[in-house]
């Protein structure tokens, strides 16, 4: 416990002297450049995405809205942000730049690690089964349309994958068992292994083997066998 409760501290304290860092650096240098190069567009009256970003006095003010620092920092490495047509920072400013933003959004991402609560395991959707089935079979069987499993629950965002939305009840498991059943009753053992069909009847697996032959001997044997 005593090791656990010295880790924390230190932990802690490497976090504070890092945004005490970022403070200082974002007061002396960042926020005076960030001004300069990009107050034109994103200054007290916006012309670009109603953004301001004279306004965030602080680093901390800035160190809460990640979004926009990660922004920021794609459209300075794709040279998007200053336009083209206006004033560009030189190469050791933007790269001053890049580097602050980089290490801020490290630091806040690192200073909130930690246990992000229960996630709900998720299970494929039934249609998502349904091609599984098929990527593995090479038969398009759709077995849960054969089972007639009931329709996928939609959550809140409008999805069918939103693992709150679907849940593993008896009923469904009990349908995940036929199904499996309905897959394994159109295996056909081969002396090399197994192959799929569409059929569970046995005079169907002897035609499409017959039709195998048949396209093989058409495709390679002459005329006359």
């Amino acid at each position: 416990m005593r090791l656990l409760a010295s880790f924390t501290l230190l932990v802690s304290l490497a976090f504070s002297a890092a945004a005490g860092e970022l403070a200082e650096s974002y007061a002396g240098r960042i926020q005076p450049l960030m001004v300069k190069t990009c107050g034109k567009c994103h200054g007290k009256e916006p012309k670009d995405n109603d953004l301001d970003l004279t306004s965030f006095g602080t680093a901390d003010a800035i160190l809460a809205k990640p979004r926009v620092l990660a922004d920021i920092l794609e459209r300075l490495i794709e040279h998007d942000m200053p336009p083209k047509k206006a004033p560009q920072p030189s190469d050791a400013e933007r790269e001053l730049l890049i580097g602050w933003v980089n290490t801020a959004l490290e630091t806040s991402a690192a200073a909130q690690a930690g246990d992000p609560g229960p996630v709900m395991l998720r299970r494929l959707t039934h249609a998502g089964y349904d091609n599984a089935v098929r990527d593995l079979t090479g038969i398009d069987m759709r077995p849960t349309i054969a089972g007639e499993f009931a329709p996928d629950s939609v959550g809140g965002e409008g999805f069918a994958n939103v693992g709150e939305a679907m849940p593993m009840n008896p009923g469904l498991v009990e349908r995940y068992h036929q199904a499996a059943r309905y897959v394994a009753a159109r295996a056909v053992l081969l002396p090399t292994g197994f192959r799929f069909s569409g059929s569970t009847d046995r005079p169907d697996w002897t035609a499409e083997a017959e039709k195998a032959l048949r396209g093989f001997h058409s495709r390679y044997a002459g005329r006359n066998g």
